[in-house]
């Protein structure tokens, strides 16, 4: 989970962990691309803690296909977006779920 109003400089962290796809569509978002890098950022990190490795398991590892599917060193992994005010958030399975229930945030 990421906070959606998050300020980065987004581009310099794509072009250093995205691929070049991945960046030319953070690129072509325009106005949203704050949003598209942390959906992808969101997708990759979820990946990457499925395996048990996190961040430093290497973002290049973990590649978004889809909003709803990825891959990783050539696994198949589903993904679904968690959705809260001001919160970008993703979960990623190598079984593809039937449903995703949440409960209830509570931010202090």
């Amino acid at each position: 989970m990421e906070k959606s109003d998050r300020r980065t400089d987004f581009l310099t962290l794509a072009k250093r962990f995205f691929t070049a796809a991945e960046l030319a569509g953070i690129v072509a978002a325009g106005m949203d691309s704050g949003s598209s890098f942390l959906e992808l950022w969101t997708a990759k990190e979820a990946i990457l803690k499925l395996e048990g490795t996190g961040i430093s398991g290497g973002l290049d590892r973990a590649r978004i296909l889809s909003e709803s599917e990825g891959d990783l060193d050539g696994r198949r992994v589903y993904l679904h977006r968690i959705e809260w005010p001001g919160l970008i958030g993703k979960l990623a399975s190598f079984e593809k779920p039937v449903a995703v229930r949440t409960r209830e945030l509570i931010l202090q």
